[in-house]
């Protein structure tokens, strides 16, 4: 995993990036670290996450239908 992904997990977890998409910071470590670990491939999801969580930094004017 390279710096940047990183630090958007990071982000996503320890900051406040998992309150602002409403989402759950303990379910999202949860995910992470299985994913670190290798026992999923959530690959998917975080990668989601982190894109979903970059458009909502870009546009927060929008909201969410």
């Amino acid at each position: 995993m390279d710096a940047v992904a990183a630090q958007e997990l990071d982000q996503l977890v320890v900051g406040q990036g998992a309150a602002t998409l409403g989402l759950d910071a303990r379910v999202l470590q949860e995910h992470v670290d299985d994913h670190l670990a290798g026992r999923r491939n959530n690959y998917r999801l975080l990668y989601h996450l982190i894109v979903f969580r970059a458009w909502r930094r870009q546009y927060p004017h929008l909201g969410v239908a």
